[in-house]
């Protein structure tokens, strides 16, 4: 939630400072606030309301603050291509409604196991090394080292994806549009 906090107050403090200063003012006071008020109604509810962040909103708001300090960390961090992200926007509701139990198939019960996990994880791992995007092997691995060190849920999908990626995704789509 630290990281989330700070992301968002990094947003504000570079409309009006340097992005480095803006990230660092972010971040601590991202951490400072959720330490300091965790047991406030705002931050609680926040957390009951994104929960299960898993590791997918928290380094992604870490890479967007990475490149807007060090954008020569392109390379290293990657980028989706807008068909990616068109993809994306288009197949996770229909993975989040199969979740649901609209049809027979439900994708999610295979993020309780270990070997769909493992099959999928490399599977990523494979794909972001043809497409050059390490950043997306490293979000891999990290949900499953957060899944398999039981911490949060279960299942392995609460940890790589997250219901406010479609939205990141579709304003990055419209972004590159202007």
């Amino acid at each position: 939630m630290g990281v989330l906090l700070g992301w968002v107050l990094f947003c504000g403090f570079a409309l009006v400072a340097r992005p480095d200063q803006a990230a660092i003012a972010g971040l601590i006071l991202g951490f400072g606030l959720t330490l300091g008020l965790r047991r406030n109604i705002a931050i609680s509810g926040a957390m009951a309301v994104l929960e299960p962040i898993g590791v997918v909103l928290p380094l992604l708001a870490l890479r967007h603050m990475a490149l807007a300090v060090c954008p020569d960390l392109a390379p290293w961090l990657g980028q989706w291509q807008a068909w990616e992200l068109a993809a994306l926007v288009l197949l996770y509701p229909v993975f989040l409604a199969a979740s649901m139990g609209v049809w027979r198939a439900e994708p999610y019960r295979l993020g309780y196991h270990p070997v769909p996990v493992a099959l999928m994880v490399l599977g990523l791992c494979l794909y972001a090394l043809a497409m050059t995007n390490p950043f997306l092997a490293l979000l891999a691995v990290a949900a499953q080292a957060q899944w398999v060190l039981r911490a949060g849920s279960s299942n392995w999908f609460d940890h790589i994806l997250h219901v406010l990626v479609v939205p990141a995704a579709l304003f990055t789509l419209l972004g590159r549009l202007w």
